[in-house]
């Protein structure tokens, strides 16, 4: 077998587009170092597309017809079939064309059933493969990229490459990268991903919608465009404003989880499609090398190709499916521990806990004695103050129109989930406005006296 051979993809069948690849061809991918394409990824992306083409045909008269049109061509084929089917009975020929297509969707059906075994066994092999057991010759040489045994030539059995799907330490006295490290990393870099699209949104859209604006008094006899197309940018700003604030706040939740559970010293690297190494220390490395070189097991790809709007709903609930995950697998004592708190009157200023506003006139509360998150904890916490400030405004202003009496407990509800949209952990929120709450009892302050921005 010639190098050239070797060192070359091999070239996916003719009918990749529409069939399953032989088994010959995965096996030759294989043998070559070479990713098996998921053979869940077609029917995961046809979903999405008309899942994403359903949506856009509410708002959208071109996708609505798009859509209509659809549907009228699967009408049309399942009409066609049914008749052949009933032909089929009363004429050999017809007979013949239907099964002819029956052993060909048999075969199809099969082929994909082979290629889902096949991919299976081949992520079952992969999850119990350790790269440093076999490492790669250096990218360059005449088998660059090859699989060779460990201590072979060119290989070396202590560098970098060390596989996420390995189970040996990510090197010599270090903690081996784990699933949960690998899903909050993922989790992460989507994350950041759809918010820097949002804030490209912010910046861009008001400009957009000003251009659209001016276009409608034009009268160049596309007015019907243009005002579609500020109602599209007008929309996707909304969008944006609603999702930036949500993001950020998952961001940094998926950030405190990694560095609370002790993850960021951990290394880890992998191998793109491409043979690039990618990887190294932190959430952003880490999150990178799995999003290159492919998601754990148990993630599906979220789309950040998508329209933004759809991208947004699997984007959270990848991120909250992987906090749910961490937070049950680490130990109750993370992140219970309350943000540093001090007196507002001293150098550090900040965020009062609870609102200044709630004990105005209570006999001994002293606003500048009153216990506050500084503004150096606010900020090494990753909470947007001004963030903060919004959420009380808008969750005691919810509270005053139920007409009820503002207790202790109400407070604490409020605050907390005040801190919690600013960005901070809701355990680091619940604890800090729990201990803030205490201090405010034992100096003899009886309870809040009247409710913040409730008139």
């Amino acid at each position: 077998m010639s190098r050239n051979f070797r060192n070359s993809r091999p070239t996916a069948p003719e009918t990749a587009s529409t069939s399953p690849p032989s088994e010959t061809w995965l096996f030759a991918q294989e043998i070559l170092g070479k990713p098996i394409p998921n053979p869940f990824a077609a029917q995961a992306e046809a979903r999405a597309k008309r899942a994403k083409l359903e949506w856009l045909a509410e708002i959208s008269t071109e996708h609505e017809r798009e859509l209509k049109n659809l549907l009228s061509a699967e009408a049309e084929a399942r009409r066609k079939r049914k008749q052949l089917e009933w032909l089929a009975t009363i004429s050999t020929e017809h007979e013949r064309k239907l099964r002819n297509i029956l052993a060909a969707e048999a075969e199809t059906r099969a082929a994909q059933k082979r290629h889902e075994r096949f991919y299976e066994s081949y992520s079952a092999r992969l999850a119990e493969w350790a790269e440093v057991d076999h490492p790669r010759q250096p990218k360059g040489t005449s088998d660059g990229g090859q699989w060779v045994a460990k201590g072979g030539g060119g290989g070396s059995s202590g560098g970098p490459g060390h596989s996420g799907t390995s189970r040996e330490p990510n090197g010599v006295g270090h903690r081996s990268a784990t699933p949960d490290m690998l899903d909050l990393a993922h989790a992460w870099w989507q994350t950041n991903n759809l918010l820097q699209q949002s804030r490209r949104d912010l910046e861009t859209l008001p400009a957009r919608i000003a251009s659209e604006q001016a276009k409608l008094g034009s009268r160049d006899g596309h007015s019907n465009v243009h005002a579609q197309n500020l109602a599209t940018a007008q929309r996707d700003l909304e969008h944006a404003k609603a999702l930036v604030p949500q993001l950020e706040k998952q961001l940094h939740e998926l950030a405190q989880q990694y560095h609370d559970s002790g993850y960021d010293e951990v290394p880890y690297s992998t191998w793109t499609p491409g043979e690039t190494l990618v990887g190294g220390k932190g959430i952003e490395d880490v999150g990178l090398a799995v999003a290159m070189g492919g998601s754990p097991a148990g993630l599906k790809p979220t789309g950040i190709e998508f329209d933004i709007a759809l991208a947004a709903t699997s984007v959270f609930q990848l991120g909250r499916a992987a906090l749910r995950k961490a937070a049950t697998a680490a130990p109750k004592s993370v992140a219970s521990e309350p943000a540093a708190l001090k007196p507002y009157g001293g150098a550090g200023g900040g965020h009062h806990v609870p609102a200044k506003k709630a004990f105005e006139g209570a006999a001994g509360y002293n606003a500048k004695d009153a216990l506050a998150i500084p503004r150096d904890e606010l900020s090494r916490l990753g909470v947007v103050h001004s963030t903060v400030t919004g959420a009380q405004q808008t969750l005691y202003r919810e509270f005053a129109k139920r007409g009820q009496q503002l207790t202790w407990d109400a407070v604490e509800r409020i605050e907390t989930e005040a801190l919690v949209r600013g960005g901070l952990n809701s355990d680091v929120a619940r604890a800090t406005v729990k201990q803030a709450i205490d201090a405010l009892k034992r100096t003899g302050i009886p309870g809040p006296t009247r409710i913040p921005w409730g008139n």
